[in-house]
């Protein structure tokens, strides 16, 4: 999928949870949400091992896309 939301970054919805989490983390202020919000690193994690199967299935077309669309938000890296 290149269009909509991935034209722009490869993980929108990585991203979208790590707002949400920082959002509810500044809302609720409990450590309970510190904790939750302690654990999305993981998802830099999983998004590593969906890149490895995505260019293990799609190769080039695969790396094409990598190299245009960046993985967060545009512009920072």
């Amino acid at each position: 999928m290149t269009t909509g939301p991935f034209r722009w970054m490869r993980h929108p919805m990585y991203f979208g949870a790590l707002l949400a989490g920082a959002g509810a983390l500044l809302l609720y202020r409990t450590w309970t949400m510190a904790f939750i919000c302690l654990h999305l690193p993981i998802f830099c994690i999983r998004a590593r091992g969906e890149e490895e199967v995505l260019e293990q299935e799609f190769g080039d077309e695969w790396r094409a896309y990598r190299a245009r669309v960046p993985a967060g938000v545009p512009g920072l890296g």
